[in-house]
């Protein structure tokens, strides 16, 4: 998956963070923590943000919505 960021840390049922307006998958660090020990933990920077490319076009919520659809797949996640 080489146009968003992700981390994925820990086993289990994962719990899939998405980050708000201006922010990156690091706001999620403190929080998830607990999380990690009981569950797959996936963190994203969405289109444009931390890490993640900026996509060389003009983009729509729904190409930001689509992204993290083609992450779920490539991930092969059947629910999260």
């Amino acid at each position: 998956m080489d146009d968003l960021y992700f981390t994925d840390e820990g086993e289990g049922f994962p719990l899939l963070f998405i980050h708000g307006f201006c922010e990156t998958h690091e706001m999620w660090d403190d929080f998830k923590s607990p999380y990690i020990k009981n569950y797959r933990v996936i963190a994203i920077d969405l289109p444009g943000f931390g890490k993640s490319t900026l996509p060389k076009k003009p983009f729509t919520l729904k190409d930001v919505a689509q992204s993290i659809i083609r992450l779920v797949e490539f991930l092969q996640l059947k629910s999260c």
